[in-house]
């Protein structure tokens, strides 16, 4: 056998030497690499957003709710609620004008009337004015303008509801209380007229009376309540000078003039009032009732569609 190769010295050495050096762990860097910190810092920001979304959601979430609830026009182009809120201020007033309005036929069919006094009869002329409030007829002009009155479902009601009520008041205009004021001295000319007495009753009497008719400044019935009185002064005259049979004759024969000369205020001073208080007291309370439920119907849906975010829109417009 061939002898075996003893390893020189200098590659022992060598050996040694790999065997202890040891190598160094590369030193971590100081600084993190930039994209690195980048997304951090980026993720860290997208959580907080989503706690402060958050946060506001829950409180924007509250509000709608309450505001579908007040406000639920916000919900619909139409403004069902503004609506409402007229047909509330209506309500008392169309009970009214139901309760009253029976009052205006009795002003035209009591006018002529020698037993309804004249204290009863400004009643009628009274409550008459009072049924036909100007706030209430211009609210009902109110609410034919707004959107609701002319959808599918109000409409028809409304219309029903308008027709009747605009055959009421027909006769109402500017000149309104003026013509019942003329009524009102008309009616008493007539029933003071019949109570004067020719025996009793003196010339100032029959002047003061003759004065209720004159002051309605209606040339018919100024003129008639001219003659009037000279012809009743005459009579009262013949009671006192002639003969009872003479007296009875010009008497009969002033009677037969009034009854064919004496003036129909309803026509020379018209006022044409329909009662049909009934139909419109019953029409616009299905408009009421169908507009309220509406309302209520909108708060409804507004919590239960859970549409909030519109809601908040619409009110931030």
């Amino acid at each position: 056998m061939s002898e075996e190769k003893k390893p020189t010295a200098k590659k022992t050495e060598k050996k040694v030497e790999e065997k202890k050096v040891e190598k160094k762990p590369a030193e971590k860097p100081t600084e993190k690499p930039a994209e690195k910190t980048e997304k951090k810092a980026e993720k860290k920001s997208h959580k907080g957003a989503i706690i402060t979304w958050s946060i506001i959601g829950g409180i924007l979430l509250v509000g709608g709710i309450t505001c579908a609830i007040v406000l639920p026009i916000v919900l619909n182009q139409v403004n069902y609620k503004e609506s409402f809120e007229i047909a509330e201020t209506l309500k008392p007033q169309i009970r009214s004008f139901y309760y009253d309005f029976d009052n205006c036929e009795d002003v035209t069919y009591y006018v002529d009337s020698t037993w309804s006094s004249p204290s009863y009869y400004d009643e009628y002329v009274t409550d008459c004015k009072e049924s036909l409030n100007p706030e209430m007829i211009a609210n009902v002009k109110k609410l034919s303008e707004t959107g609701a009155v002319k959808t599918e479902e109000i409409k028809p009601l409304f219309e029903k509801f308008n027709s009747e009520f605009s055959k009421s008041i027909a006769s109402v205009d500017e000149n309104l209380d003026s013509k019942l004021e003329t009524y009102k001295k008309w009616h008493k000319f007539i029933y003071e007229a019949d109570d004067l007495s020719y025996s009793s009753s003196t010339e100032e009497d029959f002047k003061t009376v003759a004065g209720y008719a004159t002051d309605t400044g209606v040339e018919q019935l100024k003129t008639y309540a001219e003659t009037w009185l000279t012809k009743a002064l005459e009579i009262k005259k013949s009671y006192k000078d002639d003969s009872y049979s003479a007296y009875r004759t010009k008497y009969n024969a002033f009677d037969d003039w009034m009854e064919e000369n004496q003036p129909d205020i309803t026509t020379i001073v018209p006022l044409n009032f329909e009662d049909n208080s009934s139909a419109v007291y019953k029409n616009f309370n299905e408009v009421y009732d169908a507009l309220e439920l509406k309302v209520a119907g909108e708060a409804k849906d507004a919590i239960e569609s859970g549409d909030y975010e519109r809601i908040i829109k619409e009110l931030m417009k």
